[in-house]
């Protein structure tokens, strides 16, 4: 038996789950539906675009109701059971037992940047290519999240986040 390819085993057991109809890896995703990515800011913009077919750490062309679904789906334990969801968000730990912590204080779990703030704790995850910047913040606490997807790879997309939130209180 071959092995399913990354993009069958991501569509069969997460987009389909949740009915993310607009969610592609770079080499299906369909090039009438992908925006123009630039570079720049203040109005002086100019198109950044660099190919590539490296996929797993990117590469995952969606939408923002794609990202909503997605993010109802870890809510509503769609993809994993309740504790196997937790633990996604939970902090990792080296052999000798200490808690995973970068210069910052930042923790990692999963994929996730795991930090507290004002007694909050927030999981968190960035991404940008040529012509892009992502971030989606999940507030721990609140239950709030905010997810940011931008066509231009320049544009403060933690700040964004971060006002969004804010303006939810």
């Amino acid at each position: 038996d071959e092995a399913d390819s990354l993009a069958e085993v991501l569509q069969s057991r997460i987009w389909d789950e949740v009915g993310m109809n607009s969610t592609a890896l770079v080499t299906p995703a369909d090039p009438e539906r992908v925006v123009t990515g630039y570079a720049g800011t203040n109005g002086d913009f100019e198109i950044s675009y660099e190919p590539t077919v490296t996929e797993g750490d990117g590469n995952v062309f969606t939408s923002l109701r794609d990202m909503a679904l997605y993010e109802r789906g870890l809510v509503e334990h769609s993809f994993l059971s309740e504790d196997a969801t937790a633990a996604l968000f939970t902090n990792g730990t080296y052999d000798n037992g200490k808690p995973v912590k970068d210069e910052g204080g930042a923790g990692y779990a999963f994929g996730w940047s795991i930090e507290t703030y004002d007694g909050e704790t927030y999981a968190s995850h960035s991404g940008s290519w040529m012509g892009t910047a992502t971030y989606c913040q999940r507030n721990l606490t609140s239950g709030v999240t905010v997810i940011v997807l931008a066509n231009g790879e320049d544009a403060d997309v933690t700040g964004l986040a971060a006002e969004i939130e804010a303006a939810l209180d």
